[in-house]
């Protein structure tokens, strides 16, 4: 499972000393934006949210005492499981997204504006209405309970305003609409948190302004949401009722900055410094109250090292900012990894969180695949079509890979969608 979609940025900070000896920058004004249609006044309706506790501003992280990080062994155990290829889909992309709904796979092709259901027990396709409108690539999709609700991306050509107007696909109606035009005036990415659909920009130093928006399905509106206590360029996390923004707190070289949102009173936490080297990965939500982080080696100029792309070499408590080093480690290629609610999954290698134990999965003998879409259904893997460019054409074909069942308990959602998971 191979893949970096955009918008998962790498993240620095200053030194935890100056946590207590500066103020730290409160939430940014609103965005300036033109009346949104639909937007939710005065506020998103509050939920109620999930205790979350934030350390106190002065806090600085505590780190567990444990071994440093070691490689697995050469010897690794064997994860089982098997794998089957699925049948051929009704057009290929190199640029697909979709969301599983529980039941079926809903996926649309951008680059070729169609869409089609999946359904992995029959293994059969079944092709959709074409979108009202044709979608950017490398946009995002969500499972609502409901709707899956497609957002964002990156329009080409002179359409910039093609990711501010996403759509939803009902399919029990069998039907699509327009969502309300998005208050953001670009896109970086977006998460699932807190009931809602969260999108963010971030300029960079670019052309944008730097926005959080939130899509609640339930109201059908927008809302600008207060930016964190950090600086750009930030990642988001959906944890649940809660929030996660990465990034950094003050311009240098320094470990990572977090701080948390709650999604009920719609408030950020102060932000707290992490151990964790200033180039990890994005940060991956496992359920309650802990979070993976993904981290990629750097050389000490800062540009990628040869080797594993991806190591697993920390986790966190983000309600009281204590980090827990692991006692090994895992050297996956984990970009686009999957959280099966037991394990981290790429294509080579599982990581057990439970046990932090490195296993190694079945050679699927497939194609190299750029930027498949991958979907966990709660049982299996889907990892379908990808490519790109003349050197490798998208393909209609996919692949499934089944863990063995303890990997998939105890199935907990990350997406935070009820009983259906993502």
């Amino acid at each position: 499972m191979t893949g970096k979609r955009r918008g998962m940025s790498a993240v620095i900070a200053m030194s935890a000393m100056l946590m207590a000896a500066l103020a730290f920058p409160g939430p940014s004004a609103a965005i300036d934006v033109n009346p949104v249609t639909g937007a939710c006044a005065p506020g998103l309706t509050p939920a109620t949210p999930t205790p979350f506790p934030s350390a106190p501003a002065s806090a600085s992280p505590t780190v567990s005492a444990s071994p440093s990080p070691t490689i697995a062994p050469a010897g690794m155990l064997p994860l089982g499981g098997s794998w089957r290829p699925m049948a051929p889909a009704p057009f290929a992309s190199w640029q697909g997204v979709g969301a599983w709904t529980g039941h079926r796979a809903i996926i649309v092709a951008p680059d070729a504006h169609r869409a089609a259901s999946y359904d992995p027990a029959g293994d059969r396709w079944r092709p959709l209405p074409r979108p009202p409108r044709p979608l950017p690539a490398y946009g995002a999709a969500f499972w609502t309970g409901r709707e899956v609700v497609f957002v964002g991306g990156y329009p080409s050509g002179d359409d910039s305003k093609a990711a501010t107007i996403g759509v939803a696909y009902d399919p029990h109606a069998g039907t699509w609409r327009r969502l309300p035009r998005s208050p953001l005036d670009a896109y970086d990415g977006a998460v699932w948190a807190g009931g809602r659909v969260i999108v963010t920009t971030t300029s960079d130093g670019g052309e944008h302004d730097d926005g959080i928006g939130a899509y609640d399905p339930a109201r059908d509106c927008w809302s600008v949401l207060p930016l964190p206590p950090i600086l750009t360029p930030w990642g988001l996390t959906g944890a649940g009722d809660h929030l996660v923004a990465s990034g950094t707190e003050f311009p240098g070289d320094a470990p990572r900055t977090i701080a948390v949102m709650d999604m009920g009173t719609l408030t950020w936490g102060p932000p707290m410094m992490t151990p964790l080297d200033a180039d990890a990965a994005p940060l991956l939500w496992t359920g309650g109250d802990r979070l993976l982080t993904l981290a990629e080696p750097q050389t000490d100029s800062g540009a990628a090292a040869s080797g594993p792309p991806g190591l697993l070499d920390a986790t966190v408590d983000a309600a009281t900012a204590l980090w827990t080093p692991l006692t090994a480690s895992c050297p996956m290629n984990t970009r686009e990894a999957l959280w099966t609610g037991r394990i981290v999954l790429d294509s080579d290698l599982a990581f057990d969180e439970a046990t932090e134990a490195c296993y190694t999965v079945p050679p699927s003998h497939d194609r190299h695949r750029r930027d498949p879409l991958q979907l966990w259904t709660g049982r299996e893997a889907i990892i379908w079509s990808g490519g790109g460019g003349e050197e490798i054409p998208p393909t209609a074909d996919g692949v499934i890979y089944g863990p063995p069942a303890w990997a998939t308990e105890p199935g907990v959602d990350p997406a935070g969608r009820g009983a259906d998971p993502w």
